[in-house]
């Protein structure tokens, strides 16, 4: 989601505007600020032996707060707004609220519209531990040492929220990749690596209000994503505009299903433009055993052209509807065994993105998968707003 476009000096927490008329004297002159995690992302309890946090965030920040100078035209705007910010006990009951206009005039006038801070802060993607600093602020330019504190309160909604879905997301890779060595022994790390890349995808673009923030820091760890702007945005801004791989499938939804006279029909129009590639098909607008043996009957046809027909439940029991599909499919698709002998389906696979956390995943669905003789390969996973914004 977009957010309106406000001058820097109006985007700030109010208690910090007035803060520069509290400091004792010396304080304007020099100030540093550190961002400290104090306690894990994953509590103790949680299961995760690695408590580490996966930085994140700082640099979206820094491209998209920190790059356009001030102008006068910010100034004059920060003047109206501030004028009757103050609550008061008495009549007109509102009125200045004070905030450190000289810095922000010297910052347009003498450092080009800049703040004039140096920031420290470790990269997207590395690992640090509980306590460590994960960015520094400072300053000793005489007058701008609220430069530091004014920034707090930008930078860090990028900190946790990004930190906070990139070091999730990196434990729940590292589970998966457990669960896939224990099923291909013989793989390398390279190749495990490869094989669960995909097999996250993030569907939360239309889940929070702050996707794109978020949908780069799922792109640490994971290549698929719905998230396009998150996406473009990686590519183009975090890394020198070169392209990494993050992709996702044509897939059909409700929407797309249900305005055909008939289910099957819509089934056919759909296979029959894409039958050479991956493709996704919601199987429940009507009914999900129903509609996972329609696409069943399909299989020959996307086998000749070499694609890959991945049926979506998206309702019911979460473990009960995988693995009723992959029974469908095993049948209609053909299966091969894998080292462990699990059955591997032949240009066909699951993915489930309704009911989905970390539980059911690896407590309920892989379990249940491997149990009834499938390979977990078979499974790919979607997760929306959960994987955003939930703790």
């Amino acid at each position: 989601m977009r957010e309106f476009a406000c001058p820097e000096p109006i985007r700030v927490d109010a208690y910090q505007a007035g803060h520069f008329t509290l400091i004792p004297p010396g304080m304007e002159n020099f100030q540093c600020s550190q961002g400290i995690f104090r306690h894990p992302i994953c509590p103790p309890n949680s299961g995760h032996p690695d408590l580490r946090i996966v930085s994140a965030g700082l640099t979206p920040c820094i491209k998209l707060n920190l790059e356009q100078p001030i102008t006068a035209g910010d100034l004059s705007a920060a003047d109206d707004f501030w004028s009757d910010f103050h609550a008061r006990a008495t009549p007109p009951y509102r009125g200045p609220y004070p905030w450190p206009r000289e810095m922000f005039r010297r910052i347009v006038t003498d450092y080009g519209g800049y703040l004039p801070v140096v920031i420290s802060g470790l990269l997207d993607g590395q690992a640090h531990y509980v306590g460590e600093p994960h960015l520094q602020i400072w300053t000793d330019e005489p007058g701008m040492g609220e430069c530091v504190g004014w920034l707090e309160s930008t930078v860090l909604p990028y900190l946790w929220t990004s930190a906070t879905v990139a070091t999730r997301g990196r434990l729940r890779k590292a589970r998966m990749l457990a669960v896939y060595r224990q099923c291909y022994p013989s793989r390398s790390a390279a190749e495990l690596h490869d094989m669960v890349s995909y097999k996250f995808h993030d569907f939360g673009r239309r889940g929070g209000a702050a996707t794109q923030i978020t949908g780069i820091a799922h792109l640490i760890n994971w290549l698929g994503t719905d998230t396009c702007d998150a996406a473009y945005a990686a590519a183009h801004y975090l890394n020198a505009g070169a392209k990494f791989g993050a992709c996702s499938i044509m897939a059909a939804a409700h929407r797309t299903v249900t305005p055909w006279p008939t289910e099957i029909a819509a089934y056919r129009h759909l296979i029959e433009r894409y039958k050479h590639g991956i493709f996704s098909v919601v199987a429940d607008s009507y009914d999900y055993l129903r509609g996972m043996e329609l696409l069943a009957g399909f299989a020959e046809v996307v086998k000749l052209h070499g694609g890959c027909l991945v049926g979506r439940p998206d309702s019911g029991d979460p473990v009960q509807c995988i693995l009723d599909g992959l029974e469908i499919f095993s049948r209609a698709f053909g299966v091969t065994r894998q080292e462990q002998g699990l059955r591997v389906l032949q240009n066909a696979a699951i993915i489930q993105g309704d009911g989905i956390s970390d539980d059911v995943i690896f407590n309920q669905i892989y379990p249940a998968v491997i149990a009834a003789g499938f390979c977990p390969s078979n499974v790919a996973f979607g997760m929306g707003e959960h994987n955003h914004k939930a703790l």
